[in-house]
């Protein structure tokens, strides 16, 4: 089955290295580009997608749950790309139709609803309950609304690929705050000095380091299950 029209290559976009690597483990036939967190890196790793001929543009990785029915592990293939400063970016419906009919007919499940962008990490229960409550969306992250972005200004269809990781009555420990370089690798000094300061947090620690490696690994499923870019 193919996802688009002949000659389609597919860019990918993540913010964290470990997903990229968790990516390009299962699928090292397309272009996984990944500058760093945040929309101003992930902006950068979208234009050089496209400038190296990438004709779709996806971002993908873990995220945090915004809709209380979204769990850790389950991967939101979303609608709309809801950007801070207000712009809505749509999906490519027919793209995001046939993603959802190849992970099913591999037996995963893919869900759908909106993604909103945040230009900062959103830690906190509360401070999640208050999104979901002005926006609806299903997740949050700091890389779609940039790729979303690149792809309206490029005449280019976007697509997101996202795995909850926190779900949105799971807050981020401040013990970890800080702990991912601009380059979107891990500084675990950090996370072993915040923990130092807040020791009572380790069990918080392991349970979202625990919950974004189920992450990886249902985004890294559904991924390999999909089509990808059409022989030369």
């Amino acid at each position: 089955m193919r996802i688009g029209p002949p000659g389609l290559r597919i860019g990918i976009v993540t913010g964290l290295q470990e997903e990229a690597a968790a990516l390009r483990a299962v699928r090292p036939d397309l272009a996984i580009l990944c500058h760093g967190v945040g929309p101003r890196r992930a902006r950068r790793a979208a234009e050089a997608l496209a400038d190296d001929g990438a004709t779709v543009l996806v971002s993908a990785g873990i995220a945090g749950g915004l809709d209380p029915v979204r769990r850790t592990g389950d991967v939101v293939l979303a609608t709309r790309i809801l950007a801070p400063d207000g712009a809505v970016y749509p999906t490519d419906a027919a793209l995001t139709a046939r993603w959802t009919a190849a992970a099913a007919a591999a037996g995963l499940a893919v869900h759908g609803g909106d993604v909103a962008g945040s230009d900062r990490v959103v830690p906190g229960v509360d401070t999640k309950m208050a999104l979901y409550a002005i926006s609806g969306a299903a997740i949050v992250d700091m890389e779609s609304h940039a790729v979303g972005a690149v792809a309206a200004a490029r005449g280019l269809p976007v697509l997101v690929l996202r795995a909850v990781s926190d779900g949105v009555r799971a807050a981020i420990p401040r013990a970890v705050i800080g702990a991912v370089a601009r380059d979107g690798s891990r500084r675990p000094w950090v996370a072993v000095g915040g923990l130092a300061r807040r020791p009572w947090q380790l069990r918080a620690v392991l349970t979202l380091g625990r919950h974004a490696a189920e992450a990886r690994t249902a985004l890294a499923a559904v991924l390999a299950a999909l089509p990808g870019d059409p022989a030369p």
